[in-house]
């Protein structure tokens, strides 16, 4: 995954906050930025998570009607 880590990546921030990683299975990532949502999503893939992408609240609101997520990574600008 080249880029993550990258300058342009320092303004979006990922919180994971929990006692066991483990627990965290279900992934929703939330964000406008296509290649910012595909690059989180490849890593925690990579990593055993299951992540799922959103690209707007429209689509974010679809996801949690359909779907339990124990973490939700939000674009917090």
């Amino acid at each position: 995954m080249s880029g993550f880590g990258e300058s342009k990546y320092l303004r979006h921030i990922i919180l994971i906050w929990a006692t066991k990683m483990s627990e965290l299975k279900r992934i929703l990532v939330v964000d406008d930025d296509a290649s910012i949502r595909d690059a989180v999503c490849e890593y925690l893939d990579e990593h055993g998570f299951s992540a799922n992408q959103a690209k707007n609240v429209t689509e974010m609101e679809t996801h949690l009607r359909t779907g339990v997520f124990n973490l939700i990574i939000l674009d917090y600008m």
